[in-house]
C-alpha cells in the first residue's frame, strides 16, 4: 500500500528502542488522539512502511541492528517512500548530526528532549488529518502532592519535569515509576555491563538515556550522558579515566533511583 494515502485518524510509527522515550512519545501523541504503532529498529520500521500505509514515522537515530539513518534510506526506496514524513529523533544536536539525517532522507531533525508544544507543532504542520489536541485528563490536581514526595530529591527539576509530559502531575508520576523499573537493578537499562573498553556501547547507551532524563528534569545526568554520547566516533579514550567517569555516573543514577524508590513505592501506596 502506497504510504501517502491517508485516511481516518493519522497512522504514526514510533522507531525507538528506550522503553522511557518510548512511554513519553506514546503519551504526547496521544493527547493529539494518536495511537501509534512502536517498533524498536530500523528493521521492523522498514518492514511496516513496504507492508501498510503511514502519515508519520518519528525514528530515533540510534537503535540496535538497523539505525535510524539507514532506514530511512531504504524506506525512501520504497514505492511511495519519498513523500512520507520521517523525523529523526536525536539527542546530539550539532550541525553534522543534522546534516547526517537530512543527508540519510529525514524530513526533519528534532532534539531531544522534545517537549509537549514542540512535538503538537509537529504534528499540526505535518499532519494535515490532526483533529486537534484533546484535553488534558486531570480528575484532581496531583502536583502539590507530587512535589512534596520528590522535595528530597535536589537533583530533578519538579518544574521542568512536570511541563516535559503535558503539565500532567499523574503522568508525571508514572513515567518517574517507569525511569526507575527500567533503570534499577533486574531493568532492561541498567549499566552493569558498560565499561571503558567499549566506547560504541557507552555512546549508544548514553544518548538512549539523554533525552527521557533531560524529558523527567534530571539535567545534571542528561547533560553528562549527552557529552558522553556525542564524543567523537571511535575516539579512543583512556579506558581507566573512562571506567572512573562511568562509576562516577553509576553512582549518582544509583543515588536518583533509591530516592525515587523511597518516594515513590512508599508503604501506603496501594497498586
Amino acid at each position: 500500500m502506497e504510504p501517502g494515502k491517508k485516511v481516518g485518524s493519522p497512522r504514526v510509527i514510533v522507531a525507538e528502542d528506550h522503553p522511557v522515550s518510548v512511554d513519553i512519545l506514546v503519551h504526547l501523541l496521544g493527547l493529539d488522539g494518536i495511537s501509534p504503532v512502536v517498533v524498536d529498529n530500523g528493521t521492523a520500521a522498514v518492514d511496516l512502511v513496504t507492508r501498510e500505509s503511514w502519515d508519520l514515522i518519528l525514528m530515533d537515530v540510534q537503535m540496535p541492528g538497523m539505525d535510524g539513518l539507514e532506514a530511512t534510506r531504504r524506506i525512501r526506496a520504497l514505492p511511495g517512500g519519498a513523500a512520507l514524513p520521517i523525523i529523526a529523533l536525536t539527542a546530539a544536536g550539532a550541525d553534522e548530526q543534522r546534516a547526517a539525517c537530512l543527508n540519510a532522507g529525514f524530513t526533519d531533525v528534532m532534539t531531544k528532549p522534545i517537549g509537549p508544544l514542540e512535538l503538537h507543532s509537529l504534528l499540526a504542520r505535518l499532519l494535515p488529518n490532526l483533529t486537534g489536541r484533546t484535553a488534558a485528563s486531570r480528575p484532581e490536581d496531583l502536583s502539590q502532592e507530587l512535589r512534596q514526595q520528590l522535595a528530597s530529591i535536589t537533583n530533578i527539576d519538579f518544574d521542568l519535569g512536570l511541563a516535559g509530559v503535558g503539565g500532567m502531575p499523574q503522568v508525571f508520576h508514572r513515567m518517574l515509576e517507569r525511569f526507575v523499573e527500567v533503570h534499577r537493578t533486574g531493568g532492561t537499562r541498567t549499566m552493569d555491563n558498560l565499561d571503558g573498553s567499549d566506547m560504541n556501547a557507552v555512546q549508544t547507551w548514553m544518548h538512549a538515556f539523554s533525552g527521557p532524563a533531560a524529558l523527567l528534569g534530571m539535567t545534571d545526568l542528561a547533560r553528562r550522558a549527552g557529552r558522553l554520547s556525542r564524543s567523537a566516533p571511535g575516539q579512543q579514550l583512556d579506558a581507566a579515566a573512562l571506567g572512573a567517569t562511568l562509576a562516577s555516573f553509576k553512582a549518582d543514577l544509583e543515588k536518583i533511583l533509591a530516592a525515587l524508590t523511597t518516594a515513590m513505592w512508599p508503604p501506603q501506596d496501594a497498586r
